[in-house]
C-alpha cells in the first residue's frame, strides 16, 4: 500500500540527482544498476497514482449513491405521508 505522503516523496527523489557514491563500479555495470533503480521507482510511482486514482473514484461513487440513496428515501417519505388519509 502506498500513501500520497510516499508518492510525493517517490516523486522527488525523481527529480533529485542520485548522490554520486565515492567508490563506483563505473561501466555498464552502474548504468544497469542506476537504470533498474529508476525503473522500479517509476513503477512505484505509477502503482501508487493507478491506486490513488482508483480509490478516488470509489470514494466519488460511494458519494455518489449514498447521497442518491437518501434522496430517493426522502422522496418516498414524502409521496407517501401524502398518500395517507
Amino acid at each position: 500500500m502506498i500513501t500520497k505522503t510516499m508518492l510525493d516523496q517517490l516523486r522527488a527523489e525523481r527529480m533529485r540527482k542520485n548522490a554520486q557514491l565515492e567508490y563506483t563500479i563505473g561501466g555498464p555495470v552502474q548504468t544497469r544498476v542506476v537504470s533498474t533503480l529508476e525503473a522500479v521507482r517509476e513503477r512505484k510511482i505509477m502503482q501508487g497514482e493507478r491506486t490513488l486514482q482508483g480509490a478516488l473514484q470509489k470514494m466519488r461513487y460511494e458519494q455518489s449513491f449514498s447521497s442518491h440513496e437518501g434522496l430517493v428515501k426522502a422522496h418516498f417519505n414524502h409521496t407517501k405521508k401524502e398518500l395517507e388519509p
